[in-house]
């Protein structure tokens, strides 16, 4: 209440003034936000074309390796998770559904007087 009693007791020029202060806040406020939502706006622009060229770029990759008739793979070494193509499968006497997608099916299918030279250099690659 005392602040409204000493509101109530400025002249009106002073009211005046204060009026507009404030509303040059908003204007500077309206104007920083208009700027803000433009440049969202086109941000998320750039976005939506990015992801169209990833997606056009994914599709011709795919189609290339189709009609390139390769065998591939993928190893995510830090989780471990490898990717067998159905054609790598093929390559070597399997079908998709008889080798599965992972690193132990492949050490398995590779013969054991082999295997400790095969995984050392494979370390010795990876450090």
């Amino acid at each position: 209440m005392i602040g409204l009693k000493w509101k109530s007791m400025l002249p009106w020029s002073n009211r005046s003034d204060e009026i507009a202060r404030l509303n040059q806040i908003v204007a500077s406020l309206t104007e920083k936000v208009t700027q803000q939502q433009s440049d969202l706006h086109a941000a998320l622009e750039r976005r939506r074309w990015s992801e169209d060229a990833l997606r056009t770029s994914e599709e011709r990759y795919a189609l290339a390796t189709r009609g390139a008739n390769d065998g591939l793979w993928e190893w995510d070494v830090k989780d471990d998770a490898v990717i067998f193509s159905p054609r790598w499968k093929n390559l070597i006497g399997f079908s998709d559904e008889d080798f599965p997608n992972s690193r132990d099916a492949w050490r398995e299918r590779v013969h054991a007087a082999d295997l400790p030279t095969v995984e050392a250099a494979l370390r010795e690659y990876l450090e």
